[in-house]
């Protein structure tokens, strides 16, 4: 039921005859996102990384996802009416940029989660 609404109605009389009219609108907008090549090692989780990748994981940080931070998703989500991964990756920016005190670039390819980003103060890195 993911994007769709459900409604369920109760009526309290019999009838021979029941017709709903819908009308709906549909918006397409197709990504062209890149075609990502996963390791083996990493199509299960948990894994972890080699050691050797270690020096490239240094400028990663990991965003613990608490009750603040999901609560700020929430809150994204219904103002920007987001996805919930989506909210969730924004929050976790907006905490890092808050806590660093330093810019973070955010990317996506997701033309709504961009407009967000940008609404919320955030500069989006250049892709492709």
């Amino acid at each position: 039921m993911f994007g769709n609404c459900l409604t369920l109605v109760d009526f309290g009389l019999k009838c021979e005859l029941l017709e709903f009219e819908t009308f709906i609108r549909l918006e397409h907008t197709p990504e062209n996102a890149p075609d990502f090549r996963i390791e083996d090692y990493a199509r299960s989780h948990p894994f972890s990384y080699s050691e050797d990748e270690s020096p490239d994981l240094a400028a990663y940080i990991l965003v613990e996802l608490t009750p603040e931070l999901s609560g700020d998703a929430q809150t994204l989500l219904l103002r920007h009416a987001l996805r919930s991964g989506d909210a969730v990756q924004l929050a976790s920016c907006l905490y890092l940029q808050r806590e660093t005190g330093q810019r973070v670039l955010f990317a996506a390819f997701d033309e709504r989660l961009n407009n967000a980003a940008r609404a919320e103060g955030l500069t989006l890195a250049p892709l492709g």
